[in-house]
């Protein structure tokens, strides 16, 4: 029963229907407000008062006196692909697939947080606090759990909601990206003697960076990476450029920081320089004998063993704070053209995330 003790619906229904909506809901990164909207009035109905802080949506059941746990997953999605066929925001169903931009990521885990979250009993409740938190902005940064997290209330632990097929990750790669610059010197280029050619020079330090110290290989991340993703450079084709840049991704892991990475790269490459073009995010991870993992692991489909998030996520907006990346999906159908997720799936992690959630309480009976 509900907190309320209405009768509930039948699950399979009630998170089937409630994923369509979100999935036909737009929410592209920074129009997150109509699902917001959508979702606090969900939760009305089912007798929880929202707290609205920009284009985020939170809130708490439970005992506050006990220990803490937060259920986070983000509300906006990437714009379409091109190659999207029809409505990317038909929210249709295909052999058991519900298919719509944003369902993978990260509107499953959404979807299956807030059933989760309206269902847990009193008797779980009278243990400890837990806080829904569904943020905008993860896909491009700026006012979504980095900004809300100031105005919860402490936490304790939580569960980052991401497509990882239900197996709970606890590490994630941190990101810099660099601008490297070249100065050279113009001149014809007939006559390379008279200038320095600065597409060369940072061609040279491209491939001395192919030799940089990425550090020792993490558990589960491996090693740090570095590629250049974008070049620019030159005037015309008869001319000595004096100027090119190239733009770098770099990832890092609890191996290789940002800045020991930044360091390595700076100094392997002395010829050009290193512009930060991003720094915000580091690489992070969680113990893996901590009481969240080990609720992950009692709870999730096979008792899988841990393993590293792909991607950057809000997991980083938390900290020191023990907590795992986890939800239904793949994380091949994000950002694609045709994104989908399987329906079992949600409908399963609705079960994980309550069952979860009661072992961490049971694990923390006297305090965090």
């Amino acid at each position: 029963m509900r907190h309320d003790d209405r009768e509930e619906p039948d699950l399979v229904t009630e998170v089937s229907s409630l994923l369509s909506t979100m999935v036909a809901t737009q929410s592209v990164s920074g129009n997150e407000a109509a699902l917001q909207a959508d979702l606090a009035s969900w939760l009305r109905d089912h007798g929880i008062e929202p707290i609205l802080s920009g284009r985020n949506l939170w809130a708490r059941r439970g005992n506050p006196e006990g220990p803490r746990i937060l259920l986070n997953s983000h509300l906006d999605t990437v714009p379409p692909s091109p190659d999207w066929k029809g409505n990317p925001w038909s929210a249709h169903e295909e052999e058991g697939w519900l298919v719509g931009l944003g369902s993978n990521d990260a509107k499953g885990s959404g979807a299956a947080m807030l059933c989760a979250f309206a269902r847990l009993s009193d008797n779980v409740l009278a243990h400890g606090e837990i806080v829904l938190a569904l943020t905008c902005d993860e896909e491009t940064g700026g006012e979504g759990l980095e900004r809300l997290i100031h105005d919860l209330p402490p936490i304790d632990a939580g569960i980052v909601g991401e497509p990882t097929d239900l197996r709970p990750a606890i590490c994630q790669r941190g990101l810099l990206k660099l601008r490297l610059v070249a100065q050279g010197q113009a001149g014809h280029a007939s006559r390379p003697h008279e200038g320095d050619n600065a597409i060369h020079k940072a061609a040279r330090a491209i491939v001395a960076l192919e030799e940089t110290d990425l550090g020792p290989p993490h558990p589960l991340l491996g090693t740090a990476t570095v590629q250049v993703t974008l070049t620019e450079g030159g005037t015309k084709s008869n001319v000595l450029p004096a100027y090119c840049e190239a733009t770098m991704d770099c990832r890092t892991t609890p191996a290789m920081h940002n800045e020991r990475l930044l360091h390595q790269i700076r100094e392997r490459a002395s010829e050009v320089k290193f512009e930060t073009i991003s720094n915000r995010i580091g690489p992070i991870e969680t113990e893996p004998d901590a009481a969240i993992v080990r609720s992950a692991i009692s709870n999730c489909p096979e008792q899988p063993q841990p393993i590293a998030f792909g991607g950057v996520s809000d997991r980083f907006w938390l900290g020191s704070t023990p907590s795992v990346v986890l939800g239904p999906g793949l994380s091949r159908w994000s950002h694609q053209a045709g994104e989908r997720i399987q329906l079992t799936r949600v409908e399963q992690a609705v079960t994980v995330y309550q069952n979860l959630v009661s072992h961490w309480f049971t694990e923390n009976k006297e305090g965090p």
